[in-house]
């Protein structure tokens, strides 16, 4: 299955005139190999799907993003926040 998927993405990125060097498909695979075959998978799809040329992993619950601190109110909805 991971190496269908990837073959996709290798010929993706050849058909938008973008394509992969070795060293990057290296480096992309060591950071795909850290993952499940389910999350490298869904990695690649998602970005296929969103027409990215990179892969980005999925953000995990309690990765250190900045979250909103304000909760939006009906009247900031209204005013475009």
């Amino acid at each position: 299955m991971f190496r269908r998927v990837w073959d996709e993405w290798v010929k993706y990125r050849r058909s938008s005139k973008k394509a992969l060097s070795d060293l990057a498909q290296q480096k992309q695979l060591v950071m795909l190999g850290a993952m499940t075959e389910a999350e490298a998978t869904d990695c690649i799809n998602r970005s296929i799907s969103n027409d990215w040329q990179g892969l980005f992993p999925e953000k995990k619950s309690g990765y250190n993003s900045k979250s909103f601190s304000k909760i939006l109110t009906k009247d900031d909805h209204a005013n475009g926040f």
